[in-house]
């Protein structure tokens, strides 16, 4: 049978999920999530707990079970309305993203064609000296195509009197100055070459614009 003057001790952590709580406007939405899957964990074991202690319990600790069950019914409230803030800020997050990458999209277009427009052969290289974007112009001194974009600036062949354009760009990277020299194509044409390094944010070496003008 049942024993007599048995009685039940049920511990409860508080103030945790307050203490959490507070000062959490700056918390990354990831780690809110990952807490708050936690707490829903710790609720559920509790549930658990209070539900195999239903066949033996007496009037006091009835009382101590509801109790208890108000308070996890009270955490599950509370952590879903974080959850839905927290994915509010989600759905707020990548609508800013998706608009940034379509203002970047459109900066890339307008960059292409304004490159296009001034009908000079310009030629991007990074950091490693490999080639990262090309204007058509360019053609008519490099031999290069759409599918030489990341190769190194020292695999490609060119039509110009020159055999330093590897060296050139090195000092520019090295020293951050710009360069300007005439150089004399295969075709007894002459350009000014100029070379000088370009930054991307924030203020970052990117590597050297190439440009070849026909004088």
């Amino acid at each position: 049978g049942q024993a007599q003057g048995t009685k039940l001790v049920v511990f409860e952590e508080l103030g945790r999920a307050s203490h959490a709580r507070s000062g959490e406007s700056n918390v990354n939405p990831v780690d809110v999530t990952a807490r708050l899957d936690s707490e829903l964990g710790d609720a559920a074991r509790r549930l658990h707990s209070i539900s195999s202690r239903a066949q033996h319990r007496d009037a006091l600790s009835i009382g101590r079970d509801d109790e208890e069950i108000s308070a996890v019914v009270h955490d599950l409230e509370m952590a879903k309305e974080e959850l839905q803030t927290v994915n509010q800020e989600l759905f707020a997050l990548n609508q800013e993203n998706r608009s940034r990458l379509d203002d970047l999209a459109r900066l890339s277009t307008d960059l292409e064609v304004l490159l296009e427009s001034t009908g000079v052969a310009t030629l991007f290289l990074d950091n490693a000296l490999n080639v990262v974007r090309f204007t058509p112009p360019l053609l008519d001194v490099f031999h290069v195509l759409p599918a030489d974009l990341g190769r190194p600036l020292a695999d490609l062949r060119h039509r110009l009197r020159d055999q330093d354009l590897v060296g050139d760009a090195r000092r520019v990277l090295k020293h951050l100055t710009p360069m300007d020299r005439e150089v004399e194509g295969e075709n007894g044409k002459w350009y000014l070459l100029r070379m000088l390094p370009y930054r991307s944010p924030p203020h970052a070496i990117a590597g050297v614009a190439v440009s070849l003008i026909d004088i």
